[in-house]
């Protein structure tokens, strides 16, 4: 959080003497600024935390010296959880929404914004069905960038990348298609999951992934 509330707690946790971990989730927005928010209040921190691996590296060039650690992905053990064998797959195919059986499903779970790499993934997506294989990509979101969500949409209709924008409910219970684009069938290449997965959910939804992004 790169808040002013942010700064502040990491200025009053050093006053005390308490340690101070930052926390840098993303892939590909530098924080070489000395006058961006971001970077000033990581400045502060004794620790940083990455979840990607090259962050170690570039945080030595952006200035940071030795302060980075790869973390790895950080999940909620929550959402991998055992579920019955009833549940296992349940959300690979939802019957008249959508069916992604037989397909490797990818699972990516961030809010819609450029820095999250989303066009990068369709991108992927299109080169890896090009060759011939079997990949689907879901992206689950409750907040999101109307204009770059609508890039996203409109590179999949122009890239031959069938999708389906739906809306799941708080259990699970019930989905409904809010966007076809220009799909006429269940089977598609890319699911959005309109405003995301409640906690309910998402430890079931784990289990009919191949892999989280």
């Amino acid at each position: 959080c790169w808040t002013k509330e942010a700064f502040w707690a990491f200025e009053v946790a050093g006053e005390r003497k308490l340690p101070r971990i930052g926390y840098y989730h993303s892939a590909t927005t530098p924080v070489d600024s000395r006058f961006s928010e971001e970077a000033g209040t990581l400045r502060l921190a004794d620790v940083i935390a990455t979840v990607y691996p090259a962050g170690v590296k570039d945080f030595q060039e952006w200035g940071f010296g030795n302060k980075a650690r790869y973390v790895g992905p950080m999940i909620n053990p929550e959402f991998s959880r055992s579920v019955s064998d009833k549940d296992k797959g349940r959300f690979r195919w939802v019957k008249g929404i959508y069916d992604l059986r037989g397909k490797f499903v990818l699972f990516a779970p961030h809010t819609i914004y450029a820095n999250k790499g989303q066009l990068e993934m369709l991108k992927a997506l299109r080169v890896l069905k090009n060759k011939g294989l079997a990949v689907a990509l879901v992206i689950s979101s409750r907040e999101k960038h109307p204009q770059y969500y609508q890039e996203l949409k409109d590179y999949a209709v122009s890239s031959g990348l069938a999708y389906k924008v739906v809306g799941i409910d708080e259990l699970g219970n019930s989905s409904e298609v809010k966007d076809a684009g220009q799909s006429e069938f269940e089977a598609v290449d890319i699911v959005f999951i309109e405003n995301g997965l409640s906690h309910n959910v998402l430890p079931v939804f784990y289990q009919s992934v191949d892999l989280h992004l």
